[in-house]
């Protein structure tokens, strides 16, 4: 299984080598990035070889403190997936929109502010015919607040969330592919 991650910090720190052995992963979360700057990055040098099978976008909750609307980070959204297209073919690689993680209610980044855009991008992955992750659920206490074990500051996430995130991930593939 090949695999492609873009993201912001909280990608970045996910350490796919410990929790994704099994797998060939490229990591290309990078911190402080918004969706304006994970659109820079798309290189041609990250699709040399054989195809992903997967490439998995988790990207915007840099874009909420830098005050855009939804709408703003959905087109940037758009246009990531366009510039992705420039060298994966849908028949060969999967893109698949990841939620935006809940929050331990920071005040720029409340979690009803992210569940309202996390609507607006699963419409997004239905209209524009991608797959949608809803990995934001598995993270969430009865609060819909970010599980406290989950998080040290609020936003980034501990060891634990790396790893039940990486269940969630493999889980979430599997499903895919039996379907």
């Amino acid at each position: 299984m090949k695999l492609l991650l873009l993201g912001d910090s909280i990608t970045e720190a996910f350490d796919t080598d410990k929790l994704l052995p099994h797998w060939e992963v490229n990591n290309q979360g990078v911190w402080g990035d918004s969706t304006y700057e994970c659109l820079s990055h798309i290189t041609e040098e990250w699709f040399s070889g054989q195809p992903y099978d997967y490439v998995f976008i988790c990207i915007g909750t840099n874009d909420l403190v830098r005050d855009r609307s939804d709408k703003m980070i959905l087109d940037k959204v758009r246009e990531i997936i366009q510039a992705l297209y420039q060298y994966v073919s849908p028949k060969e690689s999967k893109v698949v929109l990841t939620t935006l993680f809940p929050t331990l209610n920071i005040a720029d980044r409340t979690n009803e502010r992210i569940d309202g855009y996390n609507q607006k991008l699963a419409q997004l992955a239905a209209e524009i015919g991608v797959d949608f992750y809803h990995l934001n659920s598995f993270f969430k206490s009865e609060d819909n607040a970010l599980k406290e074990e989950f998080s040290a500051d609020g936003l980034h996430l501990t060891e634990t969330a790396y790893k039940h995130w990486s269940e969630c991930l493999q889980n979430f593939i599997a499903e895919l592919t039996t379907t």
